[in-house]
């Protein structure tokens, strides 16, 4: 799949659609994103990262406040 920025929401769907029939299928997907919401309701991992670096990992049900405390203010030891 291309690294193309997806506009509308019927292709968001289907683009979600997709990635979740290749990780059944047990392929890696790897989605790029700063759309919490989109990536809290397809991810089953997220990797919060603040200058670069990776400040946490953090698994499926992590809240907003969560992720974006690590994005702001803390980091991995």
């Amino acid at each position: 799949m291309s690294r193309r920025a997806v506009s509308t929401w019927g292709a968001k769907v289907d683009v979600f659609a997709a990635m979740d029939k290749m990780a059944r299928d047990g392929a890696a997907v790897l989605m790029v994103s700063s759309e919490l919401t989109e990536l809290m309701q397809v991810a089953d991992r997220i990797l919060v990262m603040r200058h670069g670096r990776i400040t946490a990992e953090l698994p499926r049900g992590a809240t907003q406040e969560e992720i974006m405390r690590h994005a702001a203010l803390e980091s991995l030891p």
